[in-house]
């Protein structure tokens, strides 16, 4: 039986040297009463179908490409134009030179068909980096052609003897010594099963066939330009995969890194993008504007490394750069800065002033129209528990002729239900209407009037400092009224001058005077001489006597004589009849003065200016000034 294999395989190896194909002959696994043969000789091991390929890698103008790199590898039966018989493409690392080594055929698991060499033509292979034209093709040398003379004792990977006949009578068995053995019991027919297939139909160049049914052939939509590059639904694909139409992945869509990282340098993934078309009016083309998204290193070569996503942009849809919008491994986002300090931060390089703020943040309501009001709001919610409704809100209301009033609301306490109330706020003009308690624990500085209810200071009572306050109410006055006080002792004569400040005449008009003799009796106490050149001058008493003296001015200075307070002033429209605290006047909450309608402060008319006083002076004693 053995003597018998060792026939077929010469037989097989005859058909094989004159040109009969394989498909003429069928395994001994379709044959049910075949015998197994323990003596059968073993398929000769498959040559690796791998080629080994260095070159160098240059740019359009010549110059060496170097680093991580995406290639494209072709072969051609011709040195110029044409489409390639095979192409694959690979990420491959280049020296500083440009200079670099792969292995054609190892980026798919099948490497590089055995038949692309069988015929003894000549085999050109093209190089293309990224999306530059073709380098100059090199033809291939006899090396590559050793993977056919691995099959050359092989039908289809298999030895000889692993085949038997398909039809004896049609292709007769040709023995070694010339003779036909036709019928020989060494020739073993094939089942009937095996049926030959001849496939109908029509197909069209460079496109992907379809079986339309079980025998015959059509056209399907996946094309395969001469550069290698493949189309669904388009014959001019612009890359390697152009897809024309939409698309479903029923499982991740990923974006490979550009390389292996090195403890120099990590590796960005290649970039996702989105093309749109528009028209140039300088160029009178239309050009297109990419984004893009990419996967970058953040943080290389340490012991926790990360990476962020960032955002591309690129005039032209060509190179991308980067306009620092990120995303980092941690939630957060960043716009100006590829390292937010929070869950969101806006940051700017961009020197700014109080005309050009930067960074801005802008919160627009394009629904509003003139007279109609329209409101925006930045909203706090820092409990859970209120999620259904903010905690706090900022929120600022146009009346529709751009003017603006912002609001400042805190939820009543008490519940996460409750409603928002107002705590200030601010006019258009400026003013600031507090609706609570409000307290301010450093200086406060007003430049303008500070209209109130009331007013008092309030303070640590000093005899029990710990359990009680002390409060006073301030000294009220129509007038902008200064006072001055202090103490003088008359001279021999019973007189005393006292001397002021040097800007007293200039602050203040309209004097009044106080006298009060100090240990005894005083009676015949004057005012000899009034306020002039910063002196006064008291009279009429014993030598010796104490005096403490008090002395008030009306404010004549430049902003008081443009401020003057109106004491009394009718309420304008639309706040006669309502009141600013109505539950003392017995009135409902609905007489109240609206939000939004606060009394606006007035500027009083002209003011009078009153003349300074133009007495005399006289000799001075030490003052005791005090405003």
């Amino acid at each position: 039986m053995i003597s018998k294999y060792k026939t077929l395989i010469r037989f097989a190896a005859l058909i094989a040297a004159s040109g009969m194909p394989a498909s003429l002959y069928a395994t001994p696994q379709q044959e049910a009463a075949t015998t197994s043969h323990a003596g059968a000789e073993p398929a000769q091991a498959s040559v690796p179908r791998l080629i080994q390929f260095n070159g160098t890698l240059k740019d359009a103008t010549t110059h060496p490409v170097s680093g991580v790199a995406s290639v494209t590898f072709a072969i051609y039966s011709e040195q110029d134009g044409g489409s390639p018989l095979w192409s694959e493409t690979q990420n491959v690392l280049a020296d500083a030179l440009g200079h670099y080594n792969v292995l054609l055929g190892s980026a798919t698991a099948t490497g590089v068909p055995a038949d692309l060499f069988g015929t003894g033509q000549s085999r050109w292979l093209g190089v293309t980096i990224a999306r530059q034209e073709e380098m100059p093709r090199a033809l291939m040398a006899s090396v590559p052609y050793a993977m056919k003379a691995g099959d050359a004792d092989t039908l289809g990977g298999l030895p000889a003897s692993a085949y038997v006949t398909r039809n004896v009578n049609s292709h007769p068995i040709v023995a070694g010594n010339g003779s036909s053995v036709g019928n020989s019991p060494e020739a073993v027919l094939a089942p009937s099963s095996v049926i030959d297939a001849t496939p109908t139909g029509s197909g069209t160049a460079n496109f992907l066939p379809v079986w339309t049914s079980s025998t015959n052939l059509g056209t399907s939509k996946i094309f395969q330009a001469n550069g290698g590059f493949v189309g669904i639904n388009t014959t001019t694909p612009l890359l390697q995969l152009d897809v024309n139409g939409n698309s479903i992945f029923r499982g991740s869509f990923q974006m490979a890194p550009q390389g292996d990282a090195t403890s120099g340098a990590g590796q960005p993934s290649h970039s996702f993008q989105w093309q749109g078309s528009v028209f140039n009016s300088s160029s009178g083309k239309a050009q297109n504007e990419a984004f893009g998204f990419r996967t970058v290193p953040n943080a290389n070569n340490v012991s926790n490394p990360t990476a962020k996503l960032d955002l591309f942009y690129g005039p032209g849809g060509g190179t991308l750069n980067d306009i620092n919008v990120a995303f980092t491994n941690t939630g957060r986002m960043g716009i100006g800065t590829a390292n937010p300090n929070s869950q969101l931060e806006v940051s700017s390089s961009s020197p700014s002033n109080i005309e050009n703020p930067s960074p801005n943040l802008t919160i627009s309501n394009t629904g509003n129209t003139t007279d109609n009001t329209g409101s925006v709001s930045l909203d706090f919610n820092p409990f859970i528990a209120s999620k259904t409704s903010p905690e706090a809100r900022i929120e600022v209301e146009d009346d529709g002729e751009s003017s603006a009033t912002m609001y400042v609301q805190m939820k009543r306490p008490g519940s996460p239900s409750n409603p928002l109330d107002e705590s200030f706020e601010i006019e258009d003009d400026g003013t600031i209407f507090f609706m609570k308690n409000v307290t301010f624990n450093s200086s406060v500085n007003i430049e303008g009037n500070l209209q109130k209810g009331s007013g008092t200071f309030r303070i640590d009572d000093p005899i029990d400092p710990a359990n009680k306050y002390l409060s006073h109410s301030f000294v009220e006055s129509p007038d902008m009224l200064d006072m001055y006080n202090g103490t003088a002792t008359l001279d021999a004569k019973g007189e005393a001058e006292v001397t002021m400040p040097d800007w007293f005449n200039a602050l203040n008009q309209s004097f009044q005077y106080q006298l009060t003799a100090v240990g005894a009796p005083g009676p015949g106490l004057f005012i000899k001489e009034k306020v002039h050149g910063n002196q006064f001058k008291i009279a009429g008493g014993a030598a010796g006597l104490e005096v403490s003296w008090q002395v008030t001015g009306v404010r004549h200075d430049a902003w008081a004589n443009a401020h003057r307070t109106p004491v009394e002033e009718a309420k304008p429209e639309g706040e006669v009849g309502t009141y600013l605290h109505p539950e003392l006047f017995g009135a409902g909450e609905d007489k109240r003065i609206a939000s939004g309608k606060r009394p606006t402060p007035k500027k009083s008319a002209d003011p009078v200016l009153a003349a300074p006083s133009t007495e005399s002076n006289v000799a001075s004693q030490q003052p005791g000034g005090k405003r």
